[in-house]
């Protein structure tokens, strides 16, 4: 299930209105582009109208607008920088692309927090020190959501962290620790506010600073 964002709380893209520049479709032209601050575009090319119509909505709760016409990443079924071939392939597809919008193939660091302050669980999860997504989830589910999330998210390592101030904490460490390289992380504070992380959910504030002390642990 996607996350919708605001505009502020997942991407900041330039002015959707504005897409007249030529910026090629391979990932040098596409670096150029963000080096120059111009916009770039997502070109669904799919004959398949249920799959175009699940990409298109996908996207749109992203906070970002395809075109049919031509665009800097072209989002296929058939070729192009991103191939979907049918509904199962969306979420991953889409975070690809997503990937791509911001110059890279791949994120370095995967960095994954979660906070255990309430009755659910809620893990936020960061590329390269950027926001891209949370969800809620409970203890029961937790492994499976993680599981999910490490697949469709494109990275070269990853790091978990799980606030461990109480039981649930220690809890979900021990579900997690034999399928994933996780730490345990002390949550004090992770929830107030900070004038560094301006995210107004609380637990979503809080499992962004696990995840990002997660990352100082070895």
């Amino acid at each position: 299930m996607f996350t919708k964002f605001s505009k502020t709380t997942y991407l900041r893209f330039p002015n959707r209105d504005n897409y007249r520049h030529g910026c090629g479709k391979d990932l040098k032209k596409i670096l150029e582009c963000i080096k120059l601050n111009l916009p770039r575009r997502i070109a669904l090319k799919v004959s398949d109208v249920r799959l175009f119509h699940r990409l298109a909505n996908a996207f749109k709760e992203r906070g970002i607008v395809p075109t049919t016409e031509d665009g800097e990443i072209v989002v296929s079924d058939v070729k192009g920088d991103v191939v979907i071939r049918n509904i199962d392939e969306v979420e991953e597809g889409v975070e690809r692309a997503i990937c791509l919008l911001r110059g890279k193939r791949a994120y370095d660091e995967l960095l994954i927090g979660i906070d255990t302050n309430s009755v659910g669980l809620t893990i936020a999860v960061l590329g390269d020190g950027e926001l891209l997504n949370y969800v809620k989830t409970d203890v029961n589910g937790v492994e499976e959501e993680m599981k999910r999330l490490v697949r469709i998210y494109p990275h070269k390592k990853d790091r978990v962290g799980v606030g461990v101030g109480n039981k649930l904490g220690e809890l979900t460490y021990r579900i997690l620790r034999t399928s994933f390289k996780v730490v345990r992380v002390d949550e004090d504070k992770t929830s107030k506010e900070n004038p560094y992380i301006r995210i107004k959910d609380r637990d979503v504030r809080a499992a962004f600073a696990i995840a990002l002390r997660a990352a100082r642990y070895d």
